[in-house]
């Protein structure tokens, strides 16, 4: 199936400062960056066993956001949210998820919410957690891993 071009923002005032430039082949530029993203993360896993820290290191990777549509972006294109519902911005689960990469010592996490008290959480076998967050309005949360 031929890939449909993404007309972005490729001069003037917002050119490079905050808006997407065009792309003629979205698909193959989103799986080049996520290619290369989890080729820098395995380079980092090696040179942490290289320096024999494995045992002692949790890597920990996540972002900012699960998958959109902004800038020419086709979640549905790779299934970027497999099972879960909305996009960047929706109130379902797929929009308030966060991707998390964890190489943990243990099979159980000891989370903190703020400075309140630790919660130890057994994970499951793709060393997954789910938390219960309540965000108050024009409010903002963010959890330690100990």
């Amino acid at each position: 199936m031929p890939e449909k071009n993404y007309k972005g923002i490729d001069d003037g005032k917002w050119y490079k400062n905050g808006g997407y430039g065009s792309q003629k082949e979205p698909h193959t530029a989103f799986a080049a960056m996520v290619y290369l993203l989890d080729k820098q993360v395995g380079e980092i896993r090696k040179k942490v066993e290289e320096l024999g820290i494995a045992e002692n290191t949790i890597i920990i990777f996540t972002s900012d956001n699960d998958p959109h549509e902004e800038g020419g972006a086709d979640p549905n294109y790779f299934n970027s949210n497999a099972d879960l519902r909305g996009y960047k911005c929706d109130l379902c689960e797929g929009g308030i998820r966060v991707p998390l990469y964890y190489t943990g010592l243990s099979d159980s996490a000891s989370i903190r919410e703020k400075e309140g008290r630790v919660s130890s959480y057994k994970l499951n076998r793709e060393y997954e957690i789910e938390l219960e967050v309540t965000v108050q309005p024009n409010w903002y949360n963010w959890f330690v891993i100990e």
